[in-house]
């Protein structure tokens, strides 16, 4: 159930502590610092030391500078866009058990993240998991892993996935952190760390196979993402998904030689769509939809691993839920054994972007059709078609890491039209589709079918539950 929060009830303790920390003062002083004033301070878009001494009389030397650094540092490391209304939250978002001093380990345990990822990624024999689950005791007392103390110090890589989705969901999420590190072994682990905007969470207003989800907007600190899903949350960063799509506006606006972009181009022009259109519809929009659709499929591997009572390793298990039983990428996976590690990942990662990308493709298409703007969704369509295209010509089956995997859900996504519809070119599926009077619905009802050909649905957990 959704619970209601105030800033002023949950973080504010922690701000005062820090600022008493960094920059300590005389009793004097620290009584003008009062709630009030902290609570000014971070809503202060451009906080400097002149505002700070404005507010907080009798400072000296770097005090000023120290506690606007302090402050600043705070809001963005914890994403808040702070008042004192009443924010609705998810329940396992509103945690009791944090004290000041619990708070205060967050950054020991982001470090101890970042060192156990390391020591998996080169050495894949295995760590010592028991100070990750110590400073998480130390945040909250309450925390408890399902793992014993033997699994912990020689933990696997797929006990520590299973550890940090603990960590993330009793510790992390609620502290509004988020944290994704990829392990591909060998190399530098893929680090994602974001700050949640704490009053942006939305429940979501269509729920899946009867499970509610929420969004919440986040600010990228560190890593190359724009998003990241846990569980049923999704989360998206609108401004770097704003930023991440003008590249692909300049591309579609320089006669692009792919025929999805060069149609595309038409529409914008037509329709008058700025830069700043663009990437709010095709970049923020579509980020946002394609997080959603990544939590639906966490939802519906939780139904379908239920139901079938599997008990696989995660990167098996991804596959054998989400994959219908003729899906081309079941011929792949007797190709990566259990020795073939990292293949077996990248097809996981591969089968998750093309199935939470379609999913968020036909949201996003439905919302624009429900609002009376076809065009707009059939606009999401061509873009979302050019975007395959351009990363199937532009990646590898050799590279390294996500490209491959983009490349494999790219391709995966093109051969389906050939396969349904043999349209063997992009040209032959924007007139099969401009050949109806609805366009949109067209290029819906393919995206649909791409989808059940490849994916299991929500029908399959329907016959299964009867």
């Amino acid at each position: 159930m959704p619970a209601t929060v105030s800033f002023f009830e949950s973080y504010l303790p922690s701000l005062r502590r820090a600022v008493a920390t960094t920059t300590p003062l005389k009793e004097r002083v620290k009584q003008t610092v009062t709630d009030r004033v902290l609570d000014s301070l971070c809503k202060d878009g451009a906080l400097d030391a002149r505002t700070v001494s404005r507010m907080i009389p009798n400072l000296k030397g770097n005090q000023s500078s120290d506690i606007a650094k302090t402050v600043s540092n705070f809001v963005r490391t914890f994403g808040l866009r702070v008042d004192d209304s009443l924010l609705t939250l998810p329940e396992e978002v509103v945690k009791t058990g944090f004290s000041e001093e619990g708070l205060a380990y967050i950054p020991e345990l982001e470090k101890e993240i970042h060192s156990v990822s390391r020591q998996l990624s080169f050495n894949r024999i295995g760590a010592d998991f028991r100070k990750l689950v110590a400073l998480a005791k130390k945040i909250s007392p309450e925390f408890k892993t399902a793992f014993n103390e033997g699994e912990l110090i020689n933990g696997s890589i797929e006990t520590w996935k299973s550890l940090m989705e603990e960590i993330d969901m009793k510790i992390l999420i609620p502290a509004n952190q988020v944290f994704d590190i990829n392990l591909e072994g060998g190399r530098e682990p893929d680090a994602f760390h974001a700050g949640i905007k704490r009053d942006t969470w939305k429940q979501e207003r269509f729920p899946y196979l009867g499970n509610n989800f929420w969004t919440a907007e986040i600010k990228k600190l560190m890593g190359e993402k724009i998003g990241s899903t846990h569980g049923y949350f999704a989360f998206y960063d609108p401004e770097a998904s704003r930023k991440d799509s003008e590249s692909t506006y300049n591309l579609i606006k320089l006669h692009p030689q792919n025929e999805f972009f060069h149609r595309l181009r038409d529409f914008i022009t037509h329709l008058n769509l700025s830069k700043d259109d663009y990437c709010r519809l095709f970049g923020e929009y579509r980020s946002k939809y394609e997080q959603v659709g990544h939590a639906q499929n966490q939802i519906f591997i939780t139904e379908w691993k239920k139901l079938k009572s599997l008990d696989l390793p995660p990167n098996k298990l991804r596959l054998e839920c989400l994959l219908k039983d003729d899906n081309p990428y079941r011929e792949l996976m007797s190709e990566f054994t259990d020795d073939n590690e990292k293949g077996l990942a990248t097809l996981a990662y591969s089968a998750s972007i093309t199935s939470g990308e379609l999913s968020g493709i036909i949201t996003e298409m439905n919302i624009h059709i429900e609002e009376g703007r076809h065009d707009l969704a059939y606009c999401a369509f061509l873009d979302f078609l050019g975007v395959q295209k351009m990363r199937y010509d532009m990646f590898d089956l050799d590279d390294v890491g996500l490209n491959s995997a983009y490349k494999i859900s790219s391709g995966l996504i093109l051969n389906s039209f050939k396969d349904l519809y043999d349209h063997n070119s992009p040209g032959e599926t924007i007139r099969a589709c401009e050949a109806t009077t609805k366009p949109a619905f067209t290029a819906l009802n393919y995206l649909r079918e791409v989808k059940d050909l490849n994916f299991r649905n929500e029908i399959e957990i329907e016959r299964l539950k009867s």
